[in-house]
């Protein structure tokens, strides 16, 4: 993959290309299998995202579907002081606290401890932390439609599509009726599982069901199925959507909106335009927003333009989400300048780039910054080396000149017959001539002559 001589033959030429190209890059290029030229896959919205930004937000800002208060007055003191512990845990969203309380109550406990497994279950699942969630869930001594509900939205958002579609043939096998909120964690799952067609049916159903028509919250409803048209990149779909949910008369968001900026994928032209739409209907944009419209465009000097915009639109915004966005863009283009002008913004902001800000999206891009750095290190000092040794200024120390065979006319006369853009040369233990192409050596290196 990277360089015959320092895999297959005479073990002083992989010393001397060790010298050359640095130890530490060579042994974890041979040990991940990893050609020079690699393209770093996009960062993704990672479930350490969504936890991130849940606990940026206030509490209870996105519930679909509020604990009603249980009556105190049939509790025991124990069961009350337990139960307000519980609901601290779920506003604090403790995770951990919420399933060492899970242990304290009674393996046999009845009907009147439901009010606890609820809040318990409530607190795990926004955390989305799973084994335990199931764990509460199973020995719950009643399941209702809420307990269901919480637990779909959390396999919904996890992409746990399987056990999404068990869960929900339980719940029909224990004749536990859905409702409203349990189609909205269905079209949550058709949205995280890019199932849009779906995700439009389920839609359809909602609005042919009268009793599921009156308790539905439409605003996220609508929100729901445009992210999932959002996602797949169907902008005539979303805004479609945006019309039906007005003509309804609920009232448009700045979350749907986002959902149509999405949607532009690329087109930052038209992101733009809707960003422009949105202000007109009397919305601010947030800093999602802004950072949506950053994503719209693959230039870094559109997203540096839109970061000021957004600075100077929302001062106190925190701004590490859109350096990451800035930082994977320059350094998948290798346009190291704009990453180091990046860098000490974020320094003149107070964020030292070396610390872990604990933000998960720029701690990953701060690592595709040091992968994409490595490789360009590694490929120009890769073909610097391939230069000079092909010029005939430098060989591998530690091979001695007797064991050089002078193949330079025969080299010349087979580099005539070569395709256009290979060079070969001979291998000077086995005597065999391999080939690599001038553009890409590390990645084309071969024993077999191209045709």
């Amino acid at each position: 993959m990277l360089c015959v001589a320092c895999s297959r033959v005479d073990p002083r030429w992989r010393a001397a290309c060790q010298r050359l190209l640095g130890t530490r890059w060579l042994t974890n290029l041979h040990e991940q299998q990893l050609p020079i030229q690699t393209r770093e896959p996009a960062l993704p919205r990672t479930l350490q995202d969504r936890l991130f930004r849940q606990q940026m937000q206030e509490r209870d800002s996105q519930r679909l579907e509020r604990l009603p208060q249980p009556p105190t007055r049939d509790l025991t003191p124990e069961q009350s002081s337990l139960l307000s512990k519980i609901r601290q845990c779920s506003h604090d969203q403790d995770a951990d606290g919420s399933f060492q309380l899970f242990r304290q109550i009674p393996q046999d406990a009845g009907p009147d401890w439901v009010p606890h497994f609820r809040g318990m279950l409530l607190c795990l699942t926004r955390c989305m932390r799973y084994e335990e969630a199931k764990a509460v869930f199973r020995g719950a001594p009643a399941r209702d439609t809420i307990m269901y509900n919480m637990m779909l939205g959390m396999l919904a958002r996890l992409r746990h599509t399987h056990d999404f579609e068990v869960l929900l043939r339980q719940m029909d096998a224990e004749q536990v009726p859905r409702t409203s909120v349990t189609y909205t964690q269905m079209l949550t799952s058709c949205s995280e599982s890019n199932n849009w067609a779906e995700s439009l049916k389920l839609l359809e159903t909602l609005k042919t069901d009268p009793e599921l028509q009156a308790s539905a919250s439409w605003d996220v409803v609508y929100l729901i199925a445009m992210t999932a048209c959002g996602r797949a990149r169907l902008p005539d779909q979303a805004r479609g959507l945006l019309q039906q949910m007005q003509d309804t008369g609920t009232l448009a968001q700045a979350k749907h909106f986002n959902a149509l900026i999405v949607a532009c994928g690329d087109d930052l032209q038209q992101a733009e335009k809707v960003m422009e739409e949105m202000r007109s209907a009397g919305l601010t944009p947030r800093a999602a927003d802004w950072r949506a419209l950053m994503v719209s465009s693959r230039n870094i000097r559109d997203q540096t333009r839109i970061y000021g915009e957004m600075r100077q639109a929302i001062p106190d915004v925190r701004l590490e989400e859109a350096w990451a966005i800035m930082l994977r863009t320059a350094a998948l283009a290798e346009d190291f300048e704009a990453v180091d002008k990046v860098l000490e913004e974020m320094k003149s902001q107070g964020c030292d780039p070396d610390v872990d800000s604990g933000v998960p999206s720029l701690r990953r891009a701060l690592g595709v910054v040091s992968s994409r750095r490595e490789r360009a290190q590694l490929q120009e000092t890769w073909d610097r080396n391939v230069s000079a040794s092909l010029d005939g200024e430098a060989q591998p120390a530690g091979i001695a000149q007797s064991q050089r065979p002078d193949a330079a006319a025969a080299g010349a006369q087979d580099a005539d017959r070569l395709p256009e853009g290979w060079q070969s040369t001979v291998d000077p233990a086995s005597g065999n001539r391999y080939y690599w192409r001038v553009d890409n050596p590390a990645g084309t290196t071969t024993w077999e002559r191209p045709i």
